[in-house]
């Protein structure tokens, strides 16, 4: 539901000519409603009159946030990394699903479209914009981290957004009413329905660059839905009341995306308006015929009984919910999903009672009102977290979950392989043969077998590599998601492999505390970006590195990253030829690592949870560890803070070029508190040498007067631990000549090198 033009026409013949369409209809749905194949295991699917799950019914309780794929700047783009940090802002999603979350939403519906510059999918034709997808990639991720499916709409009628008129003016034609009904005919505009599908293939093949899951076999999407309100309205008044026009192309669309993808299910988005239901007009989309095309798996209807053009009372608005369902399962023989309702007027929780008590007695199948916000800009229909009515949806949602079949029970048998649990993926950003830095994405995906939630606390990484020189290895973590894992959740160790193995003198270790989170069946880690380099910045010979691989740039399955479940080797290839052992699960694995000889040095390190290329960690003095992932006898050297010099006794700064281009460089910067009291709120100021300025800057806010520079806190992390705490902030600058790096800087007055 948005601002927009509500036209409504009332003509003569349509009471009868609606009946004869019903009374066909009832003879039609017996052949449209047969039994279909069930998808793979997670996936949402009609069975009948209901959804189901895992062979047992579905019923749910949903919302709407249409705007969530415009949660970031929507302008940085012109670097993955600034894709990952500033195009989409990941915290703010992140908190938006855990409301939904805590809120008992189950379902969300939400826009999967746009033709505008900024967060536009397609903003201009044929042209899909990679870093608006790579955010839809993220939504997916932080959907399926907090168990909440999604409901992706194609297109919009309305203008918003750009809509329908939008493609049509790339067709050469005009849009508005009543002139974009165009769209939906063949004869007038062929382009529009190539436009159509050229776009829904794009989606339904796409990868999710986090998970490597194509989103036509993702199970965190509920269903797909065509348009949001689509119509073809007074082109006649014979095509208002039948819908010939626009069921056609329903079923054109229906069947072409069913042949590219046969697991999810597809609704139309249609209002569910209409003479025989004395709420608004004919529209050239009757409720019933609509619905029947065999490529459509549910009904969907929006009322907005408090509109002016609608004037419903309650019990009014009560009898509406009971025509749709009624007609939903015993004409269509589909389920009821009310995919958009509010109320503005009167007492709202007085109406959702209503909404909600007559879907539950009527047997609707599923609901999502307009809209979850993230905060109460639009005072006629917003919700926000703290909103009363919200009491009445988390009973809904309760009583929904109630009336569904329980989840089966994930069980391990003894015949589950646990080499087939889960796998790796791997990319890496830095693919050239000599550099100065090892950059290793990485992602676990449960492959779903035997439906097992695996702790992350249970599992090892391990990158194997050569060291070339003596110069001490650091490690940092770029990025780790908020959880499963997250950095701060996320623990590295330096082992050294003595004598060398083929590829291999050393390996990168990461393990997991309990916080870390479970990986779920189907589902996969938050992409785990990490980064290897020498205390000086020298370079690494990677072209004769076991783990290393320069042409994969995009995620794909790597066997030379292993992985360790409670120590047994179940991913991957050790070099020299160690392979996981096959053991039922339940019986008892034993494992001899014959890739590893008996003595090898750990070094422990503590990885930086920096979105961007943080400062990493030195080696320091040494300490005793005893690693079960390894054999007996290991030496382990904990991590000290070591900074640059000019360091003072209260504080210092670490300034780190990670990237230059003659113009232009991406800088890293560190304070270190080496005080015994922390520092609550930060002010960082310098001037630079030279003409250098600052374009854009993250984790922290700036200001710039010619050289002089000041940089704040961001809200969310305002101190810096004592003794050797440490925060991180990163920014790009432009300059021409020299780029030398600022002598001083001082840290809330005080001068800290």
């Amino acid at each position: 539901m948005k601002t927009r033009h509500r036209l409504f026409r009332m003509a003569n013949l349509a009471v009868l000519f609606a009946l004869i369409l019903t009374s066909l209809g009832a003879i039609i749905v017996l052949t449209q409603t047969q039994a279909q194949a069930a998808p793979p295991a997670g996936f949402v699917y009609r069975c009948g009159i209901h959804f189901c799950l895992d062979g047992k019914p579905y019923y749910f309780a949903g919302a709407n946030t249409y705007d969530v794929f415009t949660y970031g700047d929507g302008i940085s783009s012109a670097t993955q990394e600034d894709i990952e940090t500033r195009f989409m802002d990941k915290a703010r999603i992140d908190a938006h699903f855990a409301n939904l979350q805590a809120d008992g939403v189950m379902v969300l519906r939400l826009w999967m479209f746009s033709h505008e510059t900024w967060h536009g999918f397609e903003p201009s034709k044929g042209v899909y914009n990679e870093a608006q997808f790579m955010l839809f990639d993220y939504i997916i991720e932080s959907a399926r981290a907090h168990n909440v499916r999604l409901l992706p709409v194609f297109e919009n009628y309305w203008e918003a957004y750009g809509g329908i008129d939008e493609r049509l003016r790339w067709e050469g034609l005009t849009g508005g009413h009543p002139d974009r009904a165009v769209f939906f005919d063949k004869t007038k505009c062929p382009g529009c329905f190539t436009q159509y599908k050229n776009y829904v293939n794009y989606v339904l093949n796409r990868v999710n660059h986090y998970s490597g899951i194509a989103y036509k076999d993702d199970p965190i999407i509920f269903a797909w839905e065509l348009m949001n309100e689509p119509r073809y309205q007074d082109v006649s008044a014979e095509e208002n009341v039948s819908g010939a026009t626009l069921r056609a192309w329903v079923d054109e669309m229906g069947a072409y995306i069913k042949s590219i993808d046969s697991n999810h299910m597809l609704g139309t988005g249609l209002e569910g308006h209409g003479t025989r239901y004395g709420f608004g007009g004919d529209e050239g989309n009757p409720f019933i015929y609509i619905h029947q095309s065999p490529y459509i798996d549910f009904t969907s209807a929006h009322p907005y009984p408090t509109e002016e053009w609608a004037d419903m009372t309650i019990e009014e608005t009560r009898n509406l919910i009971h025509a749709w369902i009624s007609d939903s399962h015993n004409v269509v023989g589909k389920p009821f999903f009310m995919g958009e309702f509010n109320s503005h007027t009167g007492t709202r929780t007085e109406w959702w009672n209503a909404f909600y008590s007559q879907l539950e007695i009527d047997g609707g199948n599923g609901s999502a009102f307009w809209w979850y916000a993230e905060n109460s800009n639009d005072p006629k229909f917003s919700v926000t977290k703290d909103s009363p009515e919200l009491a009445i949806f988390r009973q809904h949602s309760a009583n929904m979950k109630a009336k569904s079949g329980p989840f089966p029970t994930p069980t391990i048998t003894p015949t589950v392989d646990p080499t087939k649990v889960l796998k790796v993926q791997y990319k890496t950003q830095n693919t050239a043969a000599s550099a100065n830095q090892i950059t290793a994405d990485i992602r676990i995906i449960n492959t779903g077998a035997g439906l097992q939630t695996v702790p992350m606390s249970e599992l090892k990484l391990r990158y194997w590599y050569t060291t070339d020189t003596d110069i001490t290895d650091q490690y940092g973590c770029l990025y780790a998601g908020n959880s499963i894992p997250g950095c701060a959740n996320l623990n590295a160790s330096f082992v050294t492999v003595t004598p060398a193995r083929a590829g291999a003198d050393r390996y990168l270790e990461i393990s997991f505390d309990s916080n870390a989170g479970s990986i779920l069946p189907y589902a996969s880690s938050s992409e785990i970006q990490s980064r290897i380099n020498k205390s000086d910045w020298s370079n690494y010979n990677q072209g004769n590195d076991y783990s290393f691989d320069g042409l994969k740039t995009t995620y794909a399955d790597w066997d030379r990253i292993t992985l360790y479940r409670n120590g047994v080797l179940i991913w991957g290839v050790e070099p020299g030829g160690s392979m996981p052992t096959s053991t039922p699960a339940g019986a008892t694995a034993t494992r001899t690592s014959t890739a590893i000889p008996p003595t090898a040095t750990s070094t422990p390190v503590s990885p930086t949870n920096t979105p961007i290329k943080p400062t990493s960690t030195p080696v320091g003095p040494t300490a005793t560890r005893t690693s079960t992932a390894i054999p007996p006898t290991a030496t382990s050297t904990p991590v000290s803070p070591t900074n640059t010099p000019g360091v003072s006794a209260s504080c210092s700064v670490s300034y780190i070029k990670a990237n230059e281009w003659g113009s232009g460089a991406t800088i890293n910067v560190t304070i270190t508190n080496n005080d015994v009291a922390p520092i609550n709120g930060w002010t960082l100021t310098w001037s630079f040498p030279g003409n250098q300025q600052i374009t854009n800057l993250w984790d922290g806010t700036f200001s710039q007067s010619g050289a002089s520079v000041s940089v704040t806190n961001p809200d969310y992390s305002t101190s810096i631990p004592a003794n050797g705490g440490s925060t991180s902030f990163g920014f790009n600058l432009s300059y021409s000549g020299t780029n030398a790096s600022p002598a001083n800087f001082v840290l809330n007055g005080s001068p800290c090198s």
